[in-house]
């Protein structure tokens, strides 16, 4: 498979090329075949899609108060209006003024957005990629002429195109391969057959830990990884042993790993980069058996997941059945080094897909002492979007979802010369010692939350190969139900708990074969029997090495409602429907377009629903008890995990309070009035990850490698998001 490449670098380097490219595009031939033919073809020759208008879908807005309706990002909002050029790769001086490159997101029943594109032409500007996930073009314009683009009713959001980091941002020094943690499945699965993309820097194909199990061409790319990072991810989720050296077995050793490559050697990239290998996916998806997609990088998350373009080409793809596992980003601290909330990033603020943080197993393979790590971004999410009245609303959505092994974990090594790969060339000390490695079986170790999200992509991985008919939403239910919740950390900081594989496989077994089928067959409603012929529920709770881990028995719904009981896994529940997109007390529906005579999709659609029977009699909803949402008193989503799983389990025993009309279309667990803001809280405004990395309320991310969670290295490189 041709990767997906960027060529950028940060902003202390090298003009960006794309100004180079700007020119050519420029030339009459190119403005001709554009207005001709829209826009360059991606990787899979496929156009975006439109969006019908939603009740859920702001109305002509988009980040915070910027331009017509608020739908400039406040960045770009900035930089248009200062007259100052930013230090970013988006925006360049030349003859004729200021060009930014933006992504232009609109709600269009065209899906080819001609008049979007014939407006970008007509001002001066270009088109220069469509995009299939999320009715989108990436485009150059005259500063002077966004507003004027802005103004279009069918536009929903204009954001500059910015960069993707990765989010391996925190490394922990080696001390040798007998005291590393590794993660063990205790399963009999593999993933055999199982399809994940890895979304990342690429993949050394070359490396033992891999084998046969890289699918594609990645093989004969002369540079596969010259980062290091995305090797290292793939063979978390997936990678496999090597005879004499230290066990770095991955979650599911063979599944089929796509090498679909969006950052570049220096472990960074762009949206437009990010979305392009997102439409590889959804493109390709039934025609390779892709399943899941692990997306361990984060981008600018202050604009809600509903205009947020990397939100909506990741719900797409959810649409599409495909599971897409994401990093929740590592700014758990801001740099005075406080614990802040908020601070979730893109697109893991998005409510349809699985976002994890990460745990410190602190050297030990037993659980009792696990933390979650201070660097993991804790939640809720909070981005903002603003109504046709002007007033701005925050998202609140209850994130992570569960937290997994993510703190000096071993795995493969790119090996691509000498140096092998930039971060050893950096950082010699994460190549793992002690041993004599093959030559391409080199080993290191990293921390993030990057490395702790393909821990759950190989367990999903798993989980679809003893049961193929379950569906994102299932997955993620099933693995916050068997999560392991941390003693003393709370919702916005674990959500759920730790990932537990022997639970979520077995509660997975439990299950019907055919539940995705059946959606898609429209044969099955909710109330409709869910348990497998011949099997019965699931026991709670695991053994996970001689040792009993309790689950945590709840799951988040509905982006904000917490809900409780087995009735959630034997009756079907009407949000297992992937297309289903329901948040609070609204949802939406999602639907494919197809090329003529084909089976790939074309574009996407979005459209209201009033979504019926979202969650079945029977189920038990924890909002209540959870209370209101107070820092100080430890309530809300400030409770903690372990207190909510406690309380849940013994209003199941006492048949407690339960759902009896069925349908769930209220706000869930939100911050109210009783958010303190005090006591040492410190409450992100959402995260920007622009040029120079600055966090939210104006924090810039200091100088420094975090070597460990207590030892700061303060003249190093900035390795974060």
């Amino acid at each position: 498979m041709p990767p997906i490449t960027d060529g950028g670098s940060d902003s202390g380097k090298s003009r960006p090329s794309w100004l180079t490219v700007l020119g050519r595009i420029l030339l009459p031939v190119g403005l001709l075949a554009i207005a001709l033919l829209g826009a360059a073809p991606n990787l899979a020759k496929a156009a975006t899609g439109s969006q019908n208008s939603s009740q859920n879908t702001p109305q002509g807005n988009g980040w915070g108060a910027g331009g017509p309706n608020g739908k400039i990002a406040p960045d770009l909002w900035a930089a248009l209006g200062s007259g100052n050029v930013p230090k970013a790769r988006w925006a360049a001086n030349t003859s004729h003024g200021l060009y930014v490159q933006v992504v232009i997101t609109a709600t269009s029943p065209d899906p080819m957005l001609q008049n979007v594109r014939s407006t970008v032409l007509a001002v001066g500007g270009s088109v220069y990629y469509m995009y299939q996930s999320v009715p989108a073009i990436l485009a150059v314009l005259p500063g002077s002429a966004v507003s004027q683009v802005a103004g279009l009713g069918e536009v929903d959001a204009i954001v500059p195109n910015r960069v993707a980091y990765r989010t391996a941002s925190y490394l922990q020094q080696t001390t040798g391969a007998s005291s590393a943690p590794q993660v063990k499945t205790g399963v009999s699965y593999d993933g055999t057959s199982i399809g994940i993309a890895i979304l990342d820097s690429g993949i050394d194909a070359c490396h033992a830990a891999f084998g046969a199990s890289l699918q594609g061409k990645s093989s004969k790319i002369s540079d596969p990884d010259l980062f290091g990072h995305g090797t290292h991810v793939a063979s978390i989720a997936a990678g496999r042993a090597i005879a004499g050296e230290p066990d770095t077995t991955g979650l599911a050793p063979n599944a089929k790993l796509y090498d679909v490559r969006v950052l570049d050697g220096t472990g960074v990239g762009q949206v437009s980069d990010v979305l392009a290998g997102i439409d590889w996916v959804l493109y390709h998806g039934k025609d390779y058996g892709i399943r899941i997609a692990n997306l361990s990088l984060s981008a600018d998350s202050t604009g809600s997941y509903l205009t947020d373009p990397l939100c909506r080409a990741v719900r797409a793809l959810t649409a599409a059945g495909i599971t897409v596992v994401v990093a929740a980003g590592n700014y758990g601290l801001n740099a005075a080094g406080a614990e802040q909330y908020g601070a979730i990033s893109s697109p893991g603020n998005d409510p349809s897909v699985i976002t994890v943080g990460s745990a410190n197993g602190h050297g030990s393979t037993l659980r009792a002492d696990d933390t979650v790590n201070r660097f993991s971004s804790r939640g809720p999410t909070r981005g903002e979007w603003i109504d046709a009245a002007g007033v701005v609303h925050v998202d609140n959505l209850l994130k992570p979802d569960l937290v997994a092994p993510g703190n000096a974990i071993v795995g493969a090594m790119a090996n691509g010369g000498t140096p092998p790969n930039a971060l050893i060339a950096s950082y010699p000390w994460l190549e793992l010692s002690g041993f004599t490695p093959l030559a391409n079986g080199r080993l290191m170790q990293l921390t993030g939350t990057s490395i702790a999200a393909p821990a759950v992509s190989g367990t999903v991985a798993l989980m679809l190969q003893a049961n193929p008919g379950l569906t994102p939403p299932l997955i993620k239910a099933i693995l916050q139900y068997t999560a392991q919740p941390i003693t003393g950390a709370s919702l916005v900081q674990q959500g759920a708990g730790l990932l537990n594989v022997e639970g979520a496989v077995r509660l997975a077994r439990s299950l019907r074969t055919d539940i995705g089928p059946a959606i898609i067959a429209g044969t099955i409603h909710p109330g409709d029997n869910l348990l497998a012929p011949g099997r019965a529920l699931a026991t709670p709770g695991s053994s996970i090495q001689g040792v009993y881990a309790p689950w945590s028995g709840f799951i988040v719904a509905g982006g904000l409602h917490l809900l409780s009981s087995p009735t959630l896994f034997l009756q079907y529940q009407g949000f297992y429907d992937p297309r289903l997109v329901w948040v609070g007390d609204g949802a939406q529906s999602i639907s494919f377009g197809y090329w003529p005579n084909d089976t790939h999709v074309r574009n996407v659609v979005v459209s209201n629903t009033l979504a019926g029977t979202v969650v079945t009699p029977g189920v038990l909803m924890l909002d209540a008890m959870a209370g209101t949402s107070d820092y100080r008193a430890g309530t809300g989503i400030f409770s903690t995990t372990s207190s909510l799983s406690t309380q849940s389990q013994g209003l199941v025993l006492s048949e407690g309070v339960v759902l009896s009309e069925g349908l769930i279309l209220s706000k869930g667990l939100i911050l109210s009035e009783g958010l303190v803001l005090s006591e040492g809280l410190v409450l992100s405004e959402g995260l920007v990850l622009s040029e120079g990395l600055v966090l939210s309320e104006g924090l810039i991310l200091s100088e420094g490698l975090i070597l460990s969670e207590s030892l700061v290295q303060s003249q190093g490189l900035v390795l974060s998001e």
